[in-house]
């Protein structure tokens, strides 16, 4: 969206942004360059944290935490306006439309807790169904998208790994019983 906001006609320097603008504001400016530097760490953190939330957890939680940040970023900007600077024009003002913001945030939560099957529905079906005598069990592979079901990696024959004889090739192979 950057790119095309430069070739959208505005005030800052005759588009609506100005990337040399903003990269000079950034040369000349210290506080502009801690700031950035704090966001480049922040957003480093997070994603860290995220990729050992789902190592350690799982993806699920993972996509429940991810609910949690629009509303943690909503209520300290509503705390900054009205308890941490009053007055000071900082952070975000309760407006006549906000609770439809609430409403949103609830709706995020509601869908995720349904979907994680936390919150259950009085009607319809909840968990899986029972196997009968002789049915096969669903495989994940079973229950995946058709555009996955189609993809050449999980069709084709698996791809041998290649015997250059390296060290690669021998943390591969699996040891013998008797050469434990």
């Amino acid at each position: 969206v950057y790119p095309l906001a430069y070739t959208v006609p505005g005030d800052d320097h005759g588009s609506m942004e100005d990337p040399m603008d903003a990269i000079e504001m950034m040369k000349n400016s210290r506080e502009l360059q801690l700031l950035v530097l704090i966001f480049v760490v922040t957003v480093t953190g997070y994603n860290c944290a995220a990729v050992y939330v789902t190592a350690y957890l799982n993806s699920i939680w993972h996509a429940i935490l991810d609910n949690f940040r629009p509303v943690t970023i909503w209520m300290c900007d509503l705390a900054i306006f009205y308890v941490i600077l009053p007055g000071s024009g900082f952070g975000e003002v309760w407006g006549k439309y906000s609770f439809i913001q609430v409403l949103g945030l609830l709706t995020l939560f509601l869908g995720t807790a349904v979907y994680n099957g936390n919150l259950r529905w009085p009607v319809g079906r909840h968990g899986y169904e029972p196997i009968a005598d002789g049915e096969t069990p669903m495989t994940p592979r079973d229950m995946s998208s058709p555009a996955l079901a189609r993809s050449p990696l999980l069709r084709g024959p698996v791809p041998k790994p290649p015997q250059d004889g390296g060290l690669a090739a021998d943390m591969r192979r699996k040891p013998k019983y008797n050469e434990v």
